[in-house]
């Protein structure tokens, strides 16, 4: 009976292991799950100005990626819009009115005397052009005001959820564990006593 529950609770493992733990999703307000390089990462879509939107907007710790590493976050960013409903209509993007445009903004390197680089993604309808990405170096921080066809992505590393099933694993094998502690311990107090009738009837 142990063995056979070994083996399904080991089976029930690989099979809970194999189901997905957290799903890209899309939203007026932002994207939830975007993969970049291995890591998952959640991103709001917010209107404004970079100094209001990014604490300053002066320093490279207001910022997720840097030179190295922004082309792979916008090209994933314009992969999870493109084919959606807001790819074509932009206009459902909060902060973006435009209907044939909507340029994400994400800032990433060479913040220094109020000069730095933005990566775009250019959200562009479907009867209009393809979706763009471009990166634009060496501009003021207020070069991108509040406008109509322009909302910052502001990056922040998903938190994912434990998912149920692992969970489930997690108290089953705790239940099984208890239930063969109990069964070991009832044993060896079955033995004690099997040796004490043995001794106390050999000394009367």
């Amino acid at each position: 009976m142990t063995h056979l529950l070994k083996t399904a609770f080991i089976s029930f493992f690989l099979s809970c292991m194999a189901l997905p733990v957290f799903a890209l999703t899309i939203s007026p307000s932002g994207i939830v799950g975007i993969e970049v390089n291995g890591v998952l990462y959640d991103v709001a879509f917010e209107d404004g100005n970079c100094i209001t939107v990014f604490s300053g907007c002066d320093d490279q710790s207001d910022f997720l990626f840097d030179v190295n590493t922004i082309s792979d976050a916008v090209v994933a960013l314009s992969e999870a819009v493109r084919g959606t409903i807001y790819d074509t209509d932009p206009s459902l993007i909060d902060g973006c009115d435009d209907s044939r445009l909507c340029n994400i903004r994400t800032p990433y390197a060479g913040f220094s005397d109020h000069v730095g680089s933005f990566a775009v993604v250019g959200v562009f309808s479907n009867d209009t052009r393809l979706d763009s990405v471009s990166l634009v170096v060496n501009v003021p921080i207020d070069f991108f005001q509040p406008n109509d066809g322009r909302v910052f992505a502001v990056w922040s590393v998903a938190a994912v959820p434990v998912p149920g099933s692992v969970l489930f694993i997690f108290s089953f094998c705790a239940g099984f564990l208890g239930i063969n502690a109990m069964r070991k311990t009832k044993k060896r107090r079955l033995d004690c006593s099997a040796f004490q009738n043995v001794n106390g009837s050999a000394l009367t």
